[in-house]
Parts: C-alpha cells; sequence; structure tokens
C-alpha cells in the first residue's frame, strides 16, 4: 500500500506550478481524478472558494446548471476528486476580481481505469485508519484508492502501454516503475529519468540489462535496480571439453554450441546513467575453478 498525504500530491505538481499560479491550466488534459488546484495568493485572504462543473461550460449559466462540487478552503492550494475519467470539466474561482472566469480540463481514460473493460474487486474491505491509503497494481500502471475505484494512471503517450511493474513513490514526490527500463515520472507522467538505452540490441528491442522485480530511487539520487545480464554459454557436449565456457559477446547469433543463459545482477546508476557499483552472479562463476575444470573420463 501507498499512503498519498495531500502535501505529497501537491509536491508532485510543484514543477508545473512554478509555470503558472493557476492549475490545473487551461485545457490540461490529466491522468488523474485526484488534482491538486493551485490558486494565486491573495494577501489577506482567509478563504479560497473554487467550484467544479461536468461537461466543458462556456457560458456562465450553463456552468451553474452542471455544479458538482463546491470547495471551500483556507489555503490557495487544495486537494480534489473529480468523480470520473474520460470526461471534461469546467471550474472557476470565487473571487471579486475572477469570480466569472472559468477555466477547463479533462481526464484521459485508457482500458485499465475503464470500468467496462477492467474492475478491481474488493473482497475484504480495509479498516478505516487506512482509508487514505491507496494500492499500485503492476501490470496496469494503475492507483486504486481503498474503495477499488482508480484515482490516476500512466497514460500510454511514452509508449509504456500498462505492462508496468514495481510503482513506487520517491521522497521527492515522483514515481519510478518498471516498464522494460527504469523510468521516474512526475505526477503528469512526464520522464524525469531513465535507464540508458545504451544496451538495446536490434530492432525487436531486446534489452541486453534485463530490469525487473526491484527499482528504486535511493537517498543519495542514485538509482538501483535487480535485473538479469544475458551471457552466451556452452556447456560441456563431450569429454576433454571445457566444463563451460561463457562469452560476453552481446550479438545474439548462436553458434558452436552456445546457448543464451540468464545471470543475476544488481546495477546502481548515478543521475547521469553511469554505473557506479554493480553485482553480477557471473563473475562468480567466471572465477571459479569449474570454469577452467577438464574432465578426463566422464561428462559428469
Amino acid at each position: 500500500m501507498l499512503r498519498i498525504l495531500a502535501g505529497i500530491v501537491l509536491l508532485l505538481f510543484v514543477s508545473d506550478l512554478a509555470q503558472s499560479q493557476i492549475w490545473p491550466k487551461e485545457g490540461a488534459h490529466l491522468n488523474y481524478r485526484l488534482i491538486g488546484f493551485s490558486l494565486p495568493e491573495e494577501k489577506g485572504n482567509k478563504d479560497y472558494k473554487i467550484e467544479i462543473a461536468i461537461g466543458h461550460c462556456t457560458s456562465f449559466d450553463s456552468f451553474q446548471k452542471n455544479i458538482i462540487k463546491h470547495i471551500e478552503s483556507k489555503s490557495n492550494r487544495v486537494i480534489v476528486e473529480v468523480p470520473s475519467f474520460g470526461k471534461e470539466y469546467t471550474w472557476r474561482m470565487i473571487d471579486k476580481n475572477t469570480k466569472n472566469e472559468l477555466h477547463h480540463f479533462s481526464t484521459g481514460v485508457n482500458e485499465h481505469v475503464d470500468s467496462t473493460k477492467l474492475r478491481l474487486r474488493i473482497l475484504q474491505q480495509a479498516d478505516e485508519k487506512y482509508e487514505n491509503d491507496y494500492v499500485a497494481v503492476d501490470g496496469g500502471g494503475v492507483l486504486y484508492d481503498m474503495k477499488g475505484q482508480p484515482v490516476w494512471y500512466i497514460p500510454d503517450t511514452n509508449g509504456f502501454g500498462g505492462n508496468v511493474a514495481d510503482i513506487k513513490f520517491t521522497p521527492q514526490g515522483t514515481l519510478t516503475f518498471i516498464c522494460k527500463k527504469g523510468y521516474e515520472i512526475d505526477y503528469n507522467a512526464n520522464v524525469v529519468w531513465s535507464t540508458p538505452d545504451k544496451n538495446v540490441i536490434g530492432a525487436d528491442t531486446f534489452y541486453h540489462e534485463l530490469y525487473h522485480h526491484e527499482f528504486v530511487k535511493l537517498a543519495n539520487g542514485h538509482y538501483m535496480v535487480l535485473g538479469m545480464q544475458l551471457l552466451k554459454c556452452k556447456l560441456i557436449s563431450s569429454k576433454d571439453s571445457d566444463y563451460i565456457v561463457i562469452t560476453k559477446d552481446t550479438s545474439r547469433i548462436l553458434q558452436n554450441g552456445f546457448r543464451e543463459a540468464l545471470f543475476g545482477q544488481l546495477l546502481e546508476y548515478d543521475q547521469s546513467g553511469r554505473v557506479v557499483w554493480s553485482w553480477r552472479s557471473s563473475d562468480y562463476l567466471l572465477n571459479a575453478d569449474l570454469a577452467y575444470f577438464h574432465p578426463t573420463d566422464t561428462m559428469k
């Protein structure tokens, strides 16, 4: 489970707020229903008010007929959950200068948050103390609330699709996950960092460094990933031959009895994508006596 506090959600879109005092910005297309609204700060103002209507309203009359939420806050930043994905919304802030100015945004949708195609069934309701927690589901790249409703998803715009694993929040308010590579993204799914592409082999996007199960951003700003290392090995085929031969040739052409084999590895990357520390199980085999063992009368 992942607990998302209001302060964390605000932190997740702080980079966008630096460019504009108002968020969501006009015409924003969002991949979440849990939205941080930001209003221009007014000195001496103790109350901020927001109204939200369903649909793309172009007149104040139509806006008033479709209002679904009225929010009052002591802060110019407030977290609001809108009801649906795949919808358009209109909102306004109520103050003496801009009370009739309408702003618009929409929420996106994909098959993983489309309840007509995929649903999360709750078999046991969580205790009240977990009501503000959220569940990250691998495969779909979705965060669900404790009622089983999706509130955030990874969109397909960067080619991620739904095939993602190991979603985590970082202390910086970003998210990390694995989708063939390791990625760090912000709340709006903009890529902040990713593991390097230099190990890609061929047009089939097969990766020499195969990442899986665990990807985390460390306290020092580096990234640690658990994965597999693909090497070509030749096992014993007859007496008087080497027991095992390993080559670090990264081509996928197999010949002379070699076959592909996977070994475990841990890699630590710095922010520039350079490997600064590693542990590879293949190193132990390459340095072991059995790698140079020559049997004389048996294949066992």
